[in-house]
């Protein structure tokens, strides 16, 4: 009995050997996908029997194969990449709003303002010349038109704003549905942990991290799967998702959508990643330039207009005409009879021919202090140099982000990725065990032969 004994023994030493060969086989296949976790066996003695001066053992057994993962490196992961999503959408978006306000091609708002000075040094040199009147309506127009152009772009970006965090709720709804139905497969595979579901572990895992880039999360493991939450409401719990919906906010002219958790209409708001990029763009970033701009048009209308109205034009009429209509970047816009007639720019405070007074008292608004001690340029320059900061001060951040999120990408793949070598050296000393043991194997194979053919 006890050669059987043994041969029992080797048996189970082989099969193991067998199933760890076929783990590091397994590892090897995948060492280049990214979503994979490298899978160890774990083994265990089958028990031990009594063989008179003590025991000896009965072999073992592979009674687990487990991903090499640490809940904490990947907590720290995804915390430093929903970071660095923020920053990375953040700096895209400001250098989009960067550029329209470029000064340095030459058609930029601040160069297009100088050309509108310049033509009133022109008027103020010959008054009553009605080519240099035609000229300067036409730079008031290019003026206008660089407003609206802004304004437009900068609207049209909180619009596709408003569009991309339509698509991105409904990305973190299809993610959160697809991560409740694998918490859902993974508890009916397992069933109670006796077969294990590795695979689907690394799927879950992969919707979760492509989750985390999106919104800041937390997650804890519960008794029906993983637990998802951001910003202290569950996203996922078990097999069930609760959903993110959106609420449309009318706002005079423009409406824009807020989110709402739909377990019960809590307004939500992620802290990271990158939706909370979204969010800080439209409703805070964007809104803050058109402001900015807004107050460069009022302050340019209210200036120019303060002056026009008081002049005569160049054959003596009174005009009290404003210069400028409108009151925001939107609704700027040459007064439409100084439009039909440049004739009827005005030019002199007393009417009397020769006098330029009012002409060049325009001009000098170039550099006169209107606006709470800031020159008009100046006010437009200090919103270009806000925007400008902000978008350096982003790719800082992303930049800085970026480099965490690398750092601790890379010692999260020093446990889940597959090193080559180690699993080189793995395979050479199974190899050894599998050979040891079947050498076991074979000599009480002979023993029993040898011992039967002596009964026999």
């Amino acid at each position: 009995m006890s050669l059987f004994n043994t041969l029992r023994s080797s048996a189970t030493g082989l099969y193991a050997s067998q199933m760890r060969i076929d783990l590091v086989s397994s590892n090897i296949s995948r060492a280049n996908d990214p979503s994979y976790s490298r899978q160890r066996a774990i083994t265990e003695s089958i028990g031990f029997r009594d063989i008179g001066p003590g025991t000896v053992g009965m072999g073992i057994e592979v009674s687990e194969i487990l991903r090499n993962r640490d809940a904490f490196l990947d907590a720290r992961y995804r915390d430093d990449r929903s970071t660095a999503s923020q920053f990375g959408h953040m700096t895209a978006t400001l250098g989009q709003l960067e550029a329209l306000f470029d000064e340095v091609s030459g058609s930029g708002l601040g160069t297009v303002m100088g050309e509108f000075w310049d033509g009133w040094n022109e008027i103020a040199n010959t008054p009553t010349d009605p080519t240099a009147k035609v000229s300067l309506v036409g730079k008031a127009e290019q003026l206008v038109t660089t407003f609206h152009n802004i304004e437009s772009e900068v609207e049209r970006e909180r619009g596709r704003l408003d569009s991309e965090i339509s698509y991105t709720v409904e990305t973190v709804n299809t993610l959160t549905g697809q991560i409740a139905s694998l918490n859902a497969d993974i508890v009916a595979v397992s069933k109670g942990g006796e077969i294990s579901a590795n695979d689907l572990l690394d799927q879950r895992d992969a919707l979760v991290d492509e989750l985390a880039q999106i919104i800041d999360i937390d997650t804890a493991e519960g008794s029906n799967g993983i637990i998802v939450r951001s910003g202290g409401l569950a996203l996922v719990e078990g097999a069930s998702a609760h959903r993110l919906e959106l609420e449309t906010e009318i706002e005079g002219e423009s409406f824009s959508s807020k989110i709402v958790y739909g377990g019960d209409g809590t307004g939500f708001a992620p802290r990271s990643g990158s939706l909370a990029a979204m969010l800080e763009e439209r409703d805070e970033i964007i809104p803050e330039i058109s402001a900015g701009l807004d107050e460069v048009a009022v302050g340019l209308i209210d200036a120019v207009n303060d002056i026009h109205r008081e002049g005569y034009s160049a054959d003596g009429q009174y005009t009290s005409l404003d210069f400028f209509t409108g009151d925001s970047a939107r609704t700027i816009a040459v007064n439409e009879t100084i439009a039909a007639d440049p004739n009827r720019v005005a030019t002199s405070e007393s009417g009397l021919p020769g006098d330029n007074e009012i002409a060049l008292q325009l001009a000098e608004l170039r550099d006169r202090p209107v606006m709470d001690g800031a020159t008009i340029g100046d006010r437009y320059n200090n919103l270009v140099l806000a925007i400008g900061i902000a978008s350096q001060e982003a790719q800082f951040s992303e930049s800085m982000a970026i480099s965490l999120s690398i750092q601790s990408e890379l010692q999260r793949e020093e446990g889940k990725g597959v090193n080559l070598d180690e699993e080189m050296v793995d395979l050479i000393s199974l190899q050894n065990a599998y050979q040891a043991s079947a050498t076991v194997v074979s000599t009480v194979d002979e023993l029993i032969q040898s011992t039967l053919t002596m009964v026999g």
